[in-house]
């Protein structure tokens, strides 16, 4: 339920929606998240918000159910270029 900071490198900018489930920081500007965290410390309802928002996201895209559905999708497009879901 804490909001993350990550950096723009890899994969972490796909999961995470900057300023709704988290931040994204650029990877050569550290200060970015030293000021994000001053914000955490200053504004305990953003912080809570943010945190709840970024939870509940990724309960609802990252659980196992949701990763399968979208498995299968794909497999079905892969099998079936013809069909649309």
């Amino acid at each position: 339920g804490l909001p993350v900071v990550v950096s723009n490198v890899g994969g972490l900018p796909e999961v995470v929606l900057h300023g709704t489930t988290g931040f994204v920081v650029a990877v050569e500007q550290p200060e970015g998240a030293a000021e994000l965290f001053r914000t955490f410390l200053t504004d305990p309802a953003m912080l809570r918000k943010v945190g709840e928002t970024g939870q509940k996201h990724v309960a609802k895209t990252y659980s196992w159910d949701a990763s399968v559905q979208k498995m299968l999708s794909i497999y079905s497009q892969i099998t079936d270029p013809a069909r649309e879901d």
